[in-house]
């Protein structure tokens, strides 16, 4: 065998070696393998806008339709209130929330985060309306 053929030769191999070792260096990941690494991935996290409950309450004399709300911690609300006859509030004392003391057919809307769990009452600040009942029961689970 010549010089030049045994180069040839030798330089055959080494690009056979140089080809075979990057197919190895290249294979995809076996599916185990990528299974495991897509569990440790953490997945993106949404930030969704948190909904707004809206209610409306209607006041009549010494009456809240409805009696009762009941909404999530963390949850927005927005009441509005509407008053059909006399004059009449609504007050969630313990919440901070009121309107201001409406006449016949006005309205007007609060909004604020039911920051608090419990049952709180809600009332018309009139004097002697809530003794003649115009309580309701506003609820935050």
């Amino acid at each position: 065998m010549s010089t030049n053929t045994k180069y040839i030769a030798g330089f055959i191999v080494v690009i056979a070696i140089i080809f075979f070792g990057w197919m190895l260096m290249s294979k995809p990941a076996q599916p185990e393998q990528a299974q495991i690494q897509a569990t440790q991935t953490p997945a993106p996290t949404a930030t969704a806008e948190p909904t707004v409950r809206e209610f409306t309450v209607v006041g009549t004399p010494f009456k809240f339709e409805p009696a009762e709300i009941k909404v999530k911690l963390g949850e927005k609300v927005k009441i509005t209130f509407k008053n059909e006859l006399g004059m009449h509030n609504l007050t969630i004392k313990d919440l901070n929330v009121a309107t201001k003391n409406l006449q016949k057919d006005e309205q007007e809307t609060v909004e604020f985060t039911a920051d608090k769990v419990g049952s709180f009452e809600y009332n018309c600040s009139v004097p002697t309306h809530t003794e003649k009942g115009m309580i309701g029961t506003f609820v935050v689970e």
